[in-house]
This record gives C-alpha cells, structure tokens and sequence, in this order.
C-alpha cells in the first residue's frame, strides 16, 4: 500500500541563542539527520523518526544549544506531518556524536535505497535532499548578509534542479519552497524568478530577479508636481539601471519637506495642529523633526541654546494637485505664529518642496539585484531631480528597512532545517 506525505520545509531563523551556542555546526549535523530519517522512514516510520529526534537532539546538545530548540523543531514537524504524528516520542541515551544515535544509542541506517517513482523516472531522495541541504545553506548564508529576495531567486532555481537531477518532480520542490516562503517572513514578498532550465542541481542561477524599490525623487523648490510623468520616470530609471524590460512604477504619494525656524520652548503638539490646520490636511500626515529626533507630541523644545530652533516637517499628501496646493500653503507661517505665541520663519535655502514616493518594480540580471537602489540615483538628473532609494519588503507604499538592514544581521543566529519529501511506504 502507498501512502503520500507532502514535502515540507522549515527555514527557522532565532535570534540571542547565546555565544556558547555553535549554530553552523547544529545546522550541519541537523542536515545529516534530516538525510538519514528520509532514507530510512520508507521502512519503520516510527522507529526512523525515533532516531531522528535523538539524532536531532543530540546535534543541539553537542553543539552547545538549547535542546529546547530542536524540541520545537520537531514539535511543528510532527503536527504538520501525518504519519509521524501517531509515533511516540523516544527516550534518547544522550550521546552528542550527532545524526546517528537511535533511543538505544545504536546506529540507525534503515530503510530502502531512498528512491521513488515518480512517473516514469526514478526519483533519488537521498540525492534530492542532499542537494536542497546545500541549496538552503547558500540561500541561509545570503540572507545574514542582506541579500534577500536575489538569494531567494537563485534558491528557488537551485532546489528546483536539484530535484530534477534526481529524476523528481518539481512539484515537491514547490511545495518545499512554499512552505519555505511562509514561515520566514522576509522572503514573503520576494517574487519566483525565471529559471534558467539547469539540471547540475544546487549551482544553477536565475535568468532574472525581481526587486521592489521605494524611491522618493526630491525636486527643488520651483518644481510643479502637477507636471511629473512617470513614463519620464520609467525611460530614465530603465537607462540607469541597463535593464532590459522596462521598470512597473507606480506613484505612491507626494511628500512636501520644509524646515521652520520656531521659537525656543515651542510645544510641538501646538504646531502639528497648527501645520494641518493651516495646510487642510489631517494631523497624521504631518510628521515633525528636530536634530535627527522625532518628537513625541507634547514634547517641548529644550528652552536651553539657540532662541530659535529648527523643525523639519515632511506633510504627505495623496496627489500632485494637493501637493502643489500643500507647497505653497507651507510657506505661510503666520497662523503657525498665532499658535505658538512667537515668531516663525521657513528656514532659508529649506523652503518647502516636494518629492514623489514610488514603487518601482524591476526585472534584472542577478548580479544587478543587490545593487539596484544606487544604480537608479543615476536617473535623477533625467528628471529634473534628485533619486533615493531602499529596497522594499512590502507594497504598502510605507518606508521599510530594507533586508540589508534588517534584523537577518545577527552574531547569534540559529538555523533548523528539516526537509521531509514525499514518500513511498
């Protein structure tokens, strides 16, 4: 009788697990067991899972971990897998050697040859899961250094070939990669590529990578925002970044920037009110700074120093024509006066102007991808301002860290890897 277990894989990313804590090499070993138990579980479901909790286990104690760790590991694996969810959990002797020991301490080797059929092809597990092992230690590698969605691009490609290198279907490298994408979240907004069509499995790249960029064009003060065209936009970012198809841009918002000299002591909850009156525009789009701190509301100026002291404020509008409007309603300052019982002067050279926000979507080679955001900068002259931008792990239109600065960076990183394809019992 045949039964049919879905592929499942785990990309578990903890932080603060401690220096004594040797990750690399419990994500070294923990592949070794994953391995053995896809090898052996064709046999004695149970007594193939029992020896991989221990091996598990021990790969953790040995390399000075938290067991608790590869407990949880086990834990979601067990529930989302059914046939092991019936299997007893086993009495482990404690041994650190690591991927071999079974409850007994013995060394597990059972099962069959790891193989398949898959249609008419023969299908090498064993040969599957040791390439997807090295695929997902590269993919692990490139996400501590920031290189998100481009490592999940060759990642993809990678496993894919590996699977049909070992006569499999990619239909269980996809379940693989899907559920790899929905348990760690900064791969969830990263797009499947275009894959090349190798076979070498765990080597091939990507024929392109899709990237997500928030940029912002800033203008100078004379700029009429009524007057973008975001198909100047895409003409000029497509030169600058050499890409062959042209970028999707889409205008998120309009921002206007101004800096006000206010007086000393100035309570800064008086003068967002004061801002969004002025300008008709909700207190929420108005977002207030001073020396590189956001204020909280309420929070007053320190009364010590300069008589005057500066406030930048970003006001962020919906559309061009408000945009326009917020421009030059901006530079009034009187009725901010009237509210703050003292002078208020728009800062010289600071006068307000505006900057477009835009989510723009490019397709580029891989070695392009992780370079994308100083590449389009080149595009600002071609507009008639002047480019920023950070790649975006959401389509929200918000400003969001990007991977290169997100917490992936760690020195105490864990990685837990368990891969279980589909199996023949």
């Amino acid at each position: 009788m045949m039964k049919t277990g879905l592929a499942y894989a785990c990309l578990v990313i903890c932080f603060d697990t401690g220096l004594s804590c040797d990750t690399n090499q419990a994500a070294n070993t923990a592949a070794t067991c994953t391995t053995t138990f896809m090898l052996a579980v064709q046999g004695d479901t149970c007594g193939a899972w029992n020896t991989f909790e221990c091996c598990l286990q021990d790969a953790y104690s040995a390399a000075g971990c938290d067991v608790s760790q590869a407990d949880m590991m086990l834990t979601a694996t067990r529930s989302t897998n059914p046939s092991v969810s019936s299997c007893t959990s086993s009495t482990c002797s404690g041994s650190s050697g690591g991927g071999s020991t079974d409850e007994s301490g013995d060394s597990s080797s059972s099962g069959s040859e790891g193989s398949s059929n898959s249609g008419n092809s023969v299908c090498v597990l064993g040969d599957a899961a040791a390439a997807s092992n090295t695929c997902l230690t590269a993919l692990t590698n490139s996400i501590i250094k920031g290189e998100t969605c481009s490592a999940w691009s060759t990642y993809v490609c990678c496993v894919t070939d590996g699977y049909l290198a070992a006569g499999c279907e990619t239909s269980q490298a996809d379940t693989m990669l899907s559920t790899t994408k929905s348990v760690q979240p900064a791969l969830v907004n990263c797009d499947s590529p275009t894959c090349s069509g190798s076979s070498s499995g765990g080597s091939s790249q990507p024929s392109e990578v899709t990237t997500t960029l928030t940029s912002h064009v800033h203008y100078p003060a004379e700029y009429d925002p009524t007057t973008f065209d975001i198909n100047s936009y895409i003409e000029a970012t497509k030169a600058a970044l050499g890409v062959s198809t042209a970028p999707e841009a889409v205008l998120m918002a309009w921002e206007i920037l101004v800096s006000y000299l206010v007086p000393a002591g100035a309570d800064m909850a008086a003068l967002k009110t004061a801002i969004a009156s002025a300008n008709n525009i909700e207190e929420s789009a108005v977002a207030l700074t001073i020396t590189g701190r956001r204020l909280g509301l309420g929070r007053r100026l320190s009364t010590q120093g300069a008589l005057n002291s500066q406030v930048d404020a970003k006001i962020t509008v919906p559309d061009a024509d408000k945009a326009n409007s917020v421009k030059t309603s901006a530079a009034s300052v009187d009725s901010l006066a009237t509210a703050l019982g003292g002078a208020v002067t728009v800062k010289a050279g600071s006068e307000p102007k505006a900057a477009a926000v835009i989510e723009t979507t490019v397709k580029s080679e891989p070695s392009k991808a992780d370079d994308l955001q100083n590449l389009i900068a080149d595009a600002g002259p071609a507009v008639g301002g002047t480019i920023t931008a950070e790649v975006s792990t959401s389509n929200s239109g918000n400003d969001v860290p990007s991977p290169s600065s997100s917490s992936v960076r760690s020195s105490s990183i864990m990685l837990a890897t368990l891969v279980l394809v589909r199996m023949i019992m």
